[in-house]
Order: C-alpha cells, then sequence, then structure tokens
C-alpha cells in the first residue's frame, strides 16, 4: 500500500518527506463516508492522502507497498488510451508515495510521446494531402500533373524539403505557430512516415522521445532509404536510458559505420566548406563568432585556448573559464600580451615565454583493424565524437616520438585476444608528444573482439596517471547514464569509498583499482554521495544508479568505438498489449 499508513499500524510515513505525517481521525472518517464533502478542517495532504486510500481499498492492494506496485505495473505494460485512463483514475500525486510518483511521471511522459506519434502521423497525412505533386490538393486527388502543370513524381519518392508552403500556412495557422516552424515538422513527420516508420512506432510505444526521433531523421537524410532503417534499427536496438546527446553521438557514429565511403567524401566537402562566419549579434552587447574547422585543427585550437586560460589566471580572478578562454582569443587575434601572474608573455616568440613542461592531451580511438587499412570502422576523437577511418587513420599517423624525460611507462598488457607485434599497440595506451606547448595526439587501440578495454589494479588512494587514463579509456564518459560528459574533463572517483581518502563514509572494499574507479563529471560527482543516493559496480564500466526512491537505472560499458548499436544490442520492444 503507499506508505502514509494508518495511525497505530506501525508503519513508517514516506521516506522522502522530512516530516512524515499520517492521517488524522477526521481524514479516516472522511475516507469511510467518501460520499460526503470534505471536511473544512482537512488539509490537502489529508484530503489526497484519503483519496489514495480510497483507490487502494476498492482495487484490494491493502499489503504495504501494493498500490505503489500497481501504479508501476500499468505504467510499464499499458500504453495509448489504456494508459491514458490508468492515469486519468489515479488518485492526487500528493497523496501518494515517492516510488509511486516516479512511475506517475513516467506515465505521463509515457503518454506524451504516444500523442507526439499521433500528431506526427496526422501531420504527415496532411502532408500527403497537400503534397506538391497533387493538383487537387485541397482534397484527395489522383491527378497526374502538379499545381504548374509538370509531371507528377511518383508519390514513393522523397522530397524532403520540398512540402507544399500551402499545408505549412495551414498547420501554422491551425497550430498557433510560424510557417517556418510548421514546414520544419511537416517535413520531419512526412519524412519519418514514408522513410522510417520504425521510429514513430518507437515514439508511440515511448521507446524514444521525440527529439531522439527527429535526431535520427535528421542525420540519416543524406542515406539511401535502405541505409537510413539500418542505422535507425541499430541506434532503436541500444539498451539502457538513451537521452538525445547519446542518440546523436549513436546515429552519428553508425550513418559513419554503414557507408563509410560516402562518409568519406561528406567529411571532404565539409573541410573544402570551412570557414569563419562573419559576426552576428546575440543580445545585451555580446554576439557571436563562428568557426568551422576541421577536427585537426578544431580540438587542438580549443584545447591551447584551454591552456593559456589555465595559465593565465590569478588567485584573484573571478573570471569564468569560458570568459578566460574568450579573452585569451581576443588578445591573441590583437597582437596583446598574454601574461602569467608572474608576468611573463605566453605568445610565442616572446622574449619571456615560459618553457613549460605542461602539455595538452587528445585522445584519438582506433580499431587495430582500422589502422591497419583491413576495414573502415569509424574511430572516435575525444571531446568531438566519431569520425572517419581516413581521419583516424591520419591523426594516428601525426604521433611523434616520445621525449626522453617525459616516456609513457612500459609497464603495459597486451590487448586480450592478440599478441603484441611492432605493429600493435598495448592495451593500455601508447602515449607520444613534445614538451612545451606542442600538442600531443595519444593513440588508442582496442581488442576488436570485444570493444573494451581491459582491466588491472594498484592499492593507492590517488590513482596513478596511467590508471586514470585507462579508467578513461575504457569509460569514454561520466558513469551517469544520463551524462555525456567526456571522460578526460571528469574527476575520477571510486565507486566505493576508499579508507585512505577523506571520505567520511569509507568502504573496506574501497581499493584504488580500475573495478573500483569512474570518471565523474563534478555534478554526477557530488550527488553520488548525497543522501538516498548510491552507485555500484557489478562488472567494469557497467553502473546502476540507486535514487532516493529507490528505482534504478544501469549505465552499460561503452566501448571506445561504437558503431551505433552500442555494447550489446537488446531485442527489439515487445508490442504492446491489446487494450
Amino acid at each position: 500500500m503507499w506508505c502514509t499508513q494508518r495511525p497505530g499500524q506501525g508503519q513508517q510515513g514516506d521516506e522522502l518527506r522530512s516530516d512524515p505525517w499520517q492521517l488524522s481521525d477526521s481524514a479516516w472518517e472522511w475516507l469511510n463516508e467518501p460520499h460526503l464533502p470534505p471536511e473544512p478542517e482537512l488539509s490537502q495532504y489529508e484530503r489526497a492522502s484519503a483519496r489514495a486510500w480510497a483507490w487502494a481499498v476498492e482495487r484490494d492492494l491493502l499489503e504495504p507497498g501494493q498500490a505503489s506496485a500497481a501504479v508501476q505495473e500499468g505504467v510499464a505494460e499499458l500504453s495509448g488510451w489504456a494508459l491514458a485512463q490508468f492515469l486519468r483514475d489515479l488518485p492526487p500525486v500528493a497523496g501518494v508515495d515517492g516510488w509511486a510518483l516516479i512511475e506517475i511521471l513516467k506515465g505521463w511522459d509515457k503518454l506524451e510521446r504516444f500523442a507526439q506519434a499521433g500528431k506526427a502521423r496526422a501531420l504527415a497525412e496532411l502532408g500527403e494531402r497537400r503534397y506538391d505533386t497533387r493538383a487537387s490538393w485541397a482534397r484527395d486527388g489522383e491527378a497526374t500533373t502538379t499545381l504548374t502543370g509538370a509531371p507528377q513524381r511518383p508519390v514513393g519518392d522523397d522530397l524532403f524539403g520540398e512540402m507544399s508552403r500551402h499545408a505549412a500556412q495551414e498547420v501554422g495557422l491551425a497550430l498557433g505557430i510560424p510557417r517556418a516552424q510548421a514546414q520544419d515538422e511537416l517535413c520531419d513527420a512526412f519524412t519519418m512516415a514514408r522513410r522510417l516508420p520504425q521510429l514513430l512506432d518507437a515514439l508511440e510505444r515511448g521507446q524514444i522521445s521525440r527529439r531522439a526521433a527527429g535526431v535520427i531523421n535528421e542525420h540519416t537524410g543524406r542515406l539511401s532509404a535502405e541505409l537510413a532503417s539500418m542505422v535507425a534499427d541499430r541506434v532503436l536496438n541500444r539498451r539502457g536510458v538513451v537521452t538525445v546527446p547519446q542518440t546523436r553521438a549513436a546515429v552519428q557514429a553508425a550513418v559513419i559505420a554503414v557507408d563509410p565511403e560516402a562518409a568519406r567524401k561528406r567529411e571532404l566537402a565539409a573541410v573544402r566548406d570551412r570557414t569563419v562566419e562573419a559576426p552576428h549579434r546575440i543580445e545585451d552587447g555580446v554576439g557571436a563568432l563562428v568557426a568551422y574547422l576541421p577536427v585537426a585543427d578544431l580540438i587542438p585550437t580549443f584545447e591551447q585556448l584551454n591552456r593559456l586560460a589555465e595559465a593565465v589566471r590569478t588567485p584573484e580572478d573571478t573570471r569564468s573559464p569560458g570568459a578566460r578562454r574568450a579573452d585569451v582569443l581576443v588578445d591573441l587575434v590583437a597582437g596583446r600580451q598574454i601574461l602569467t601572474p608572474d608576468g611573463r608573455d605566453l605568445r610565442e616568440g616572446a622574449s619571456a615565454a615560459p618553457t613549460s613542461t605542461k602539455r595538452w592531451r587528445t585522445d584519438v580511438v582506433v580499431a587495430a583493424s582500422t589502422l591497419l587499412g583491413t576495414d573502415d570502422n569509424p574511430g572516435q576523437l575525444v571531446g568531438y565524437g566519431p569520425i572517419s577511418a581516413d581521419t583516424a587513420r591520419y591523426l594516428a599517423s601525426t604521433l611523434t616520438a616520445p621525449d626522453t624525460d617525459t616516456a609513457p611507462d612500459t609497464d603495459t598488457a597486451p590487448t586480450k585476444g592478440t599478441a603484441p607485434t611492432k605493429d600493435t599497440a598495448p592495451t593500455k595506451d601508447t602515449t607520444s608528444g613534445t614538451q612545451g606547448q606542442d600538442p600531443q595526439w595519444r593513440r588508442i587501440l582496442t581488442d576488436p573482439a570485444s570493444g573494451l578495454t581491459l582491466d588491472y589494479g594498484t592499492t593507492r588512494y590517488r590513482p596513478p596517471e596511467s590508471l586514470a587514463d585507462f579508467v578513461r579509456a575504457r569509460d569514454g564518459h561520466c558513469f551517469s547514464p544520463i551524462c555525456r560528459t567526456p571522460a578526460h574533463r571528469c574527476d575520477i572517483d571510486h565507486v566505493k569509498n576508499s579508507p585512505a581518502g577523506p571520505s567520511p563514509n569509507p568502504d573496506p572494499a574501497g581499493v584504488t583499482a580500475a573495478h573500483n574507479l569512474a570518471p565523474g563529471c563534478r555534478p554526477d560527482h557530488t550527488t553520488k554521495p548525497a543522501p538516498g543516493w548510491s552507485v555500484h559496480s557489478p562488472s567494469p564500466g557497467t553502473y546502476i544508479w540507486t535514487t532516493p526512491t529507490g528505482h534504478t537505472y544501469t549505465r552499460y560499458p561503452q566501448p571506445p568505438l561504437d558503431d551505433g548499436g552500442g555494447p550489446a544490442h537488446r531485442p527489439p520492444h515487445p508490442q504492446p498489449p491489446p487494450f
């Protein structure tokens, strides 16, 4: 039953409430006489709780937790109009416990996706009826010519972006939205219905969000219908929580994987079109200067700005990291001095320029088979995303020999299933670069069989750089199921608190080893020890989060190289029951 119990039953109140309360005698009297109007002295919460009790009693859900479990089961099993009726008949949310509240929230989100699928189908049907190739566009027609008299194209042709402006005007008026937005929604729904109906089916089931469906539709627009469908199926079969950024990264990798040659041509064309756009106003006296650069230049440029912005920071500096980067960029272009707190000029060639031994690094993740040219699987540029095989091979080939005083550790292990040779790299990584301000590209080779990096351990509290690098390379991103923060921007967190660390709640099993370390962005790092929250890792790279309501969410292993399908494909989502 619900967490709030009748006085004298000995049950605790909802653990999420800071001040647990129980029903008053007057509330119980009202509950026993539900036909009577509410008593004036009943509070809003007492009325809501009494209705929740009545809902549970009517359904014979009298055992503790039964009512909440019934809500969870209904939300999971029902869909469409049956789910809408179920949610409508639930008691007020103020009267249920935390577990049921989260399930009700999930139910309304699922219903919202069902409604969005219905709206998209209606838009697609309107698009068919107002199709540019129909002469009698106000009604269904079988005309053989267009409005201008040109021969009608087959209805099967994909005319992305050629939706009739009359239809967009009609939708804009009906929904009260600008014509440009109506045009976008029409085209999106029209192409999904024609090319990727599985997206609308998944949206209708609540499997993906409307934004995620739009991302898949957008990024597959340049593919044939067959390849677009293949990409959509790969992405839809991913398991676990899938956010819009995760979907975007997956579909970008899948688009490269299904047609590497076309991806290479698109990349070459995009590099030819590199540009810096004229500034445009944003608001309140600031504007944007946008640069489109090849990734081989983009990432080093940004990391160099980061390095310089960090070098000029003083203890009294109140600027944000972004503001410091902006100021350094302007100073570089204007030829002004870029001074460290001790007065040294960081500009290249300046007489007072320091000889820094701090190097920045960018990871290029590439399969050994791709590096050797036996396949064209996409690589990953950490901090950017999927890249073509040609770009991955090019960036890997730019590695320079390490300096003698900064050579990497030689304590490395060969990749599982392969023998270490002169043509392969160890599992951990091969680090190289030069001292000073030169960029350092780092090549990480993965095992083509599993796609995962292997495990080894140590017993220190603060992991050595090689171990931290290993964990970042293994996980790729923050260990939260919904976070896409790159691992190199994360803290290295102990999943079980180390007895050697500052945690007030140490765990005897909290060793500093790869299986107990995870990259966590600052918000997630600080959420994990918060009251009611916990994280455990049953296997390296897998993290199960438990929230204050008791719900669990799993972050599955993410291989450094992902073709869009994820580390393992789940079976297709079952069809909803025939309610």
